[in-house]
């Protein structure tokens, strides 16, 4: 998987888990956004971008801001760049335990 296709696999992963912690039905949030609910299930699994207009919306109505969303996303591709890399050593540990609380901590506030 080339860094393009793991940054939408990411987003959409972010995506869906902070609408998942509003709304739980794809179909619904699809209908309060306005946009096509196949759209959203590419976007949400990864397969496709969104638009910066439909990015806004999602942002928008899951209460997301730009910090966050990159921050989370940011947090995401180290983890799964360390686990990629396969190593598996203290450091490497630490590290995952260090992004672990920060998206915790950043889920709090």
């Amino acid at each position: 998987m080339n860094e393009d296709e793991r940054i939408r696999v990411v987003l959409g992963e972010v995506l869906r888990e902070k609408r998942r912690g509003k709304i739980d039905m794809t179909e619904e949030f699809a209908a309060l956004i306005d946009i096509d609910v196949e759209e959203l299930r590419k976007i949400e699994n990864g397969l496709e971008l969104p638009s910066i207009p439909t990015l806004f919306k999602i942002r928008t109505k899951n209460g997301l801001s730009i910090d966050d969303l990159f921050d989370t996303m940011k947090n995401k591709l180290e983890k799964n760049e360390l686990i990629r890399k396969g190593r598996n050593d203290s450091l490497f540990w630490s590290k995952i335990k260090e992004i672990e609380k920060s998206n915790y901590i950043n889920r709090l506030y």
